[in-house]
């Protein structure tokens, strides 16, 4: 009796062939690397799949970088990078978070290269406001992802978190009439409207150029 018919499976998707690879080159990366420990991945994944805790002086810091892997066999571009689409909301998603980062491992060369978040959004901002509506943007891998990088970006994401709880624990020991004078301490790095206020309720009235710009500043002192 034939039984051919019976060997007719489901095959394998290329994709999940490339995602396995990449996944192995990866961890076994960041397992050698010292400069952070991989804690979880999503359970429900809407744009990050690694979440990496910053080691500093042998410490756990709770300063977490994301990254979104992606593995593929395309061709190097003429400059030896190559380039990957990736849905906009995706880096919208990544953008929420400092240290945000896309990793490529590239199938033929069998090399892992680096993109941050930060720096697509940048290019993007740079050309026009046309992909601001696009569904899909490129993501362009130019750099390998080395030793030197993981920890460059291990230590500025670590320098704005310092930065970040600082300031937030500097503003609890305020009472509120201090804010407006410990505001002035500060330096903007946004340029806001001095006269344009806002009303809440019609009943609480505050300035935006105030208000806006504590939410994001450099700390010049820190009492």
């Amino acid at each position: 009796m034939n039984m051919d018919y019976l060997d007719d499976l489901p095959k394998r998707n290329r994709n999940h062939v490339y995602d396995a690879q990449a996944k192995t080159a990866f961890e076994a990366f960041i397992q050698s690397s010292g400069a952070v420990i991989r804690q979880w991945s999503d359970e429900n994944d809407y744009g990050t799949d690694y979440q990496l805790e910053i080691v500093s002086d042998g410490k756990a810091t709770n300063v977490r970088l994301q990254a979104q892997l992606k593995g593929t066999a395309a061709d190097l571009n003429a400059d030896g990078s190559v380039s990957i689409s990736v849905k906009r909301a995706n880096l919208n998603y990544l953008l929420m978070h400092p240290g945000s980062f896309y990793v490529c491992f590239h199938i033929p060369s069998q090399s892992l290269k680096l993109c941050s978040a930060q720096s697509v959004f940048d290019k993007y901002q740079k050309e026009s406001s046309d992909w601001q509506t696009q569904e899909t943007i490129t993501v362009n891998f130019a750099d390998p992802f080395t030793d030197d990088r993981l920890l460059k970006l291990a230590s500025l994401t670590r320098l704005s978190a310092l930065v970040a709880r600082n300031r937030r624990v500097s503003h609890m020991d305020l009472a509120e009439d201090d804010n407006v004078e410990h505001a002035r301490k500060l330096r903007p790095i946004l340029k806001l409207q001095k006269t344009r206020t806002l009303r809440l309720n019609n009943s609480l009235t505050f300035t935006a150029g105030i208000r806006l710009s504590c939410l994001a500043l450099h700390m010049t002192s820190l009492k």
